[in-house]
């Protein structure tokens, strides 16, 4: 009986992990820092991937700069103040973070020589295939221009 209870556990939990996203490092596509919200709430929105039909899109709130730490994460939480989505247009994948399903998006900031770097990681759910996707941590590079945009976007609320 405890061999087909553990197989049983075993076979349940590698059918809801499908897969992962690798590491990757990038610069933004496009940038939404003005009249964007997210839960109501001042927001900014930044895409970044290795195409236009194959990328992930990226939104907090700007309260996150109000923080003392430059890490947030959604584990634990039932309304996110960061999201992560992605989109393969050849693949036809659709993957959300939502409380609703065991998904949590991860964000540090560093800030080097007028370079942030937003290192975003977590785990996704694939609407297509009803399955849950590991995010490595994905390296977005903004300079000084495009975080000033997404400050300025920010204090103008």
């Amino acid at each position: 009986m405890k061999k087909l209870i553990g197989l049983t556990c075993l076979l349940f939990s590698s059918s809801i992990l499908a897969g992962t996203i690798e590491s990757g490092d990038y610069q933004p596509m496009n940038i939404i820092a003005d009249d964007y919200s997210m839960n109501d709430k001042p927001a900014f929105s930044f895409s970044f991937g290795k195409a236009q039909n194959d990328f992930f899109s990226f939104t907090a709130q700007c309260s996150i700069f109000d923080k003392k730490s430059s890490k947030t994460s959604t584990k634990g939480k039932s309304v996110y103040d960061i999201s992560l989505e992605y989109h393969n247009g050849v693949t036809k994948q659709y993957m959300i973070s939502e409380s609703k399903f065991d998904t949590y998006v991860n964000l540090d900031v560093f800030i080097k020589d007028k370079t942030f770097t937003f290192v975003i990681d977590g785990q996704l759910y694939d609407t297509s295939s009803n399955s849950l996707y590991t995010v490595r941590p994905q390296s977005v590079a903004l300079n000084a221009k495009e975080m000033r945009e997404i400050r300025d976007g920010c204090r103008k609320r």
